[in-house]
């Protein structure tokens, strides 16, 4: 037994009592028995204690038996569960976030004395004179946020953030926190799962039907949601690992955010301002092209042009965030908002909010240092989640070049980003173990996991900014020649079968059996749930299995096409219904497709390449379950059409 085992750790639990109360005593146990049903060792530690109050505590905590009668002068010895269990170094963190906090905070130097008033001032006259300047006075809110954003992180470097936050946490505490606790596990789900219908219900029902869309549409699209969901639990590796009350969370996180998006002008607003501002910072990298070629073929959107150089571009830039530790500052940030909303790490977190703004490479490419040390459950989410939704680029592009309606391509990028995420942690939960057969946790599941981690990640430490930025230039022409080897191999495989498709059913007489058809048929059940008109369900399956063998660009001009009545491959013909083509836009805008997950794996790979065949093996999963999770989106999209 090593003698870091042997050592005790003591907690004082002052933040439960006052301090005078005495402390607890941690110690792990000398044999990590083995479960004899699951064959799994339990990584629990023994804790005791000779205080009454302690023993109350450990009571409602769950840790000892109710059951059990306890005196005062007996000591407690209870055993954590895995859900309790963290390193020394993270218990010593969670010491120090504990203590009180006028000791914890550390006010500015001479030189941010110097530096933060004068920033504070700037900041509130950037935000006054876009209030009151005409051509900035429509951008008021985004404006707003960041303003205030900003100014309140300057003023909490004077004074200490738990004067707002010991209140707040009191208040919720005592109004929600404490009185849900004494519900059983089965009542609290099932609270969530009413919250979810009610939610879903009254938004299908409640709101006003446009023209052309009948109450047996809504009621389809309400059942998709949850068809979807029981594709999704099917699809999931180990059923026993999944989080129950994060599905009904997944919904109704959806559907606020649908509702805030498409019914209130400050949600369109916002999402719409992130978007642009996302767009113009990689379109730098796009208008720095046209000094190595010439204009005309940087306006072509050549995907060797464009794509090569936000690769570059953008990985340099995320070199350079992590030179200055301002990537690992905000994956802490995103760890503690996907522990306690979306049950995902610090890291799938800070995928799954970027991935509708800067696509399904370069999100990815924000974790790179991570993607070394993470799951095989981590892997797997984050190459779902950066396969449910569509960049800012091509979300402008086709609003300016298709005609497709931008509210309806923001609304059902912002839609995706729980659902995408939590979907993915179902269908992939947590099942790494080590050589003795114990749970792997990701590093970034905590905010003190993270701190505590922050020494393994795979970064290499620069001399100076100049080779910081060497350093992602080179990893980003690394990425951008595995992307477009895997892509191009993939599609050129996928033309190679289509072709002897082709050719077999030729000789039985059919003709007109292509891959698309073939793909269509099991695409048909899905586009049914989304609540297009029954009439148009083959059709628009048809279009879809275009997005999945091809890709977004493909489907959506075929989307048009169909709309204006022009016949195509495929079958129907005659103009496409209103509702169908509104519900398809949601459906198709997503780079759920084979040649998009050529490309994930490539940029996975290029990143991780000791994690190949974990990456290569998570593929066709992670496809699907995109697939499934941005038809969910577009069925909760298509309750409010």
């Amino acid at each position: 037994m090593s003698s870091d085992l042997e050592k005790n750790v003591t907690v004082n639990v002052s933040y439960i009592d006052p301090p005078s109360r005495p402390s607890l005593t941690i110690r792990p146990q000398p044999m990590a028995p083995t479960d004899a049903a699951t064959g799994r060792t339990d990584r629990s530690h023994s804790v005791s204690s000779d205080s009454a109050a302690d023993k109350d505590s450990l009571k409602k905590g769950g840790l000892i038996s109710m059951s059990e009668n306890i005196t005062a002068t007996q000591t407690v010895v209870a055993v954590v569960p895995a859900s309790y269990q963290c390193s020394n170094e993270v218990e010593e963190l969670k010491i120090r976030r504990s203590r009180d906090a006028s000791t914890e905070h550390r006010r500015p130097g001479k030189l941010g004395n110097v530096f933060l008033p004068l920033f504070a001032a700037v900041t509130l006259a950037w935000w006054v004179s876009g209030l009151v300047v005409k051509e900035t006075k429509h951008e008021w809110i985004p404006r707003s946020i960041w303003a205030w954003f900003f100014l309140l992180v300057t003023l909490f470097r004077y004074i200490p953030a738990s004067i707002i936050s010991k209140p707040i946490g009191a208040v919720w505490s005592a109004a929600i926190a404490n009185p849900f606790s004494n519900f059983s596990s089965r009542a609290k789900l099932g609270m969530l799962w009413a919250c979810a219908l009610a939610i879903t219900f009254a938004t299908a029902f409640g709101s006003a039907r446009p023209s052309g869309t009948a109450i047996t549409d809504r009621v389809i699209s309400l059942a998709g949601i949850y068809f979807c969901q029981l594709i999704i639990v099917g699809m999931s590796h180990n059923k026993d690992a999944i989080n129950w009350f994060s599905i009904p969370r997944s919904i109704i996180l959806q559907q606020a955010l649908a509702l805030f998006i498409l019914r209130a002008d400050a949600g369109i607003k916002f999402f719409t301002w992130i978007n642009s501002a996302v767009s113009d910072f990689q379109s730098s990298a796009i208008a720095a092209t046209a000094l190595i070629f010439d204009a005309d073929t940087t306006g072509k959107a050549w995907f060797f042009v464009t794509g090569l150089a936000t690769m570059i571009f953008l990985t340099s830039w995320v070199q350079m965030l992590y030179f200055f530790n301002w990537m690992q500052w905000f994956t802490k940030q995103f760890a503690f908002l996907g522990y306690h909303v979306l049950s995902a790490s610090g890291a799938e977190t800070f995928v799954a909010l970027w991935t509708p703004w800067f696509g399904q490479v370069h999100s990815a490419i924000l974790v790179n240092p991570y993607v070394d040390i993470m799951t095989n459950s981590e892997i797997a989410s984050i190459m779902a989640t950066s396969m449910s939704s569509i960049s800012s680029l091509m979300i402008l592009s086709y609003a300016t070049k298709l005609a497709i309606p931008l509210r309806a391509l923001i609304a059902i990028s912002g839609i995706s980003i729980p659902g995408a995420i939590i979907n993915a942690k179902i269908a992939f939960p947590e099942a790494t173990v080590d050589e003795n057969n114990v749970l792997i946790e990701p590093l970034t599941k905590t905010r003190e996991s993270t701190c505590a981690n922050r020494k393994k990640i795979n970064l290499r430490k620069a001399v100076d900014l100049l080779d910081c930025l060497s350093d992602g230039a080179l990893l980003g022409l690394k990425v951008a020649g595995w992307v477009l080897t895997n892509f191009f191999c993939i599609l050129s495989l996928l033309v190679v079968v289509d072709g002897l498709l082709i050719y077999v059913f030729r000789s039985f007489g059919v003709h007109d059996l292509d891959l698309h058809l073939v793909i269509a048929a099991p695409l048909a059940p899905l586009t049914f749930f989304l609540g297009v008109p029954r009439n148009e369900v083959w059709r628009t399956a048809y279009i879809l299995s275009g997005k999945l063998l091809v890709n977004s660009d493909f489907a959506m001009a075929a989307l048009n096409a169909a709309a204006a009545g022009i016949k195509g491959a495929g079958p129907g013909s005659g103009v496409l219904s209103e509702r169908a083509y509104n519900v398809m836009v949601g459906a198709l805008a997503n780079t759920a497709n084979l040649g998009a997950l050529g490309i994930q794996v490539g940029v996975m790979v290029a990143l991780a390449p000791n994690k190949k065949s974990v990456i290569c093996k998570a593929g066709i999963p992670a496809l699907l379950v995109a697939t499934v999770s941005s038809i969910q989106a577009a069925c909760i999209a298509a309750s409010l059409f």
